[in-house]
């Protein structure tokens, strides 16, 4: 029933305020509520304002497959390596090209926390490609919250939600 369904996001969505709360040091659910310009589903609306902006500068997304890394954390698994090795061999052949990493990260939970840690994730793809000789401005990073995945409430597929795609410069 739509309603029931409706019901649960209400849930989710005030549970995730109750965190948001905790994470900025609220005290209640009344503190931890969110200012009317940062309504519960704002953050979607600025996901796809940064997405547009993303999309005027630089060509479609390349799914790196593989990269992993450990929940709730900016530490990549050694299997994601090959995978960015391939973009590396490809940068060091095309010297003249800029990349933008952007890590996503699914939308349970705190979407600052979110936020932040997605850019911590694509900051460490971006270091072990600096690591390989990539020159550091040659690559922007950006950290993504995926707006599919309140849809994805099972965890194998909010797993999938967690990826990084490279974006190459017009």
């Amino acid at each position: 029933d739509s309603k029931d369904i409706q019901k649960l996001y209400n849930e989710i969505d005030r549970l995730d305020n109750k965190i948001d709360g905790y994470h900025s040091g609220a005290e209640s659910d009344h503190n931890a509520a969110p200012a009317p310009d940062e309504a519960p589903n704002n953050w979607i609306d600025n996901e796809i304002k940064e997405e547009k902006e993303i999309e005027a500068k630089w060509d479609s997304p390349i799914n790196i497959p593989n990269v992993k890394f450990g929940y709730g954390s900016d530490k990549m698994f050694s299997s994601s390596y090959p995978a960015i090795n391939k973009f590396v061999s490809e940068m060091t052949q095309n010297s003249g090209k800029k990349v933008m990493v952007i890590a996503y990260i699914d939308c349970m939970g705190s979407k600052p926390f979110a936020k932040q840690l997605a850019k911590r994730r694509a900051e460490a793809v971006k270091s072990y490609m600096v690591s390989k000789g990539i020159a550091g401005n040659r690559i922007e990073t950006r950290g993504a919250i995926s707006r599919d995945s309140k849809m994805s409430v099972e965890p194998s597929l909010r797993y999938n939600e967690n990826r990084v795609e490279i974006r190459f410069q017009k």
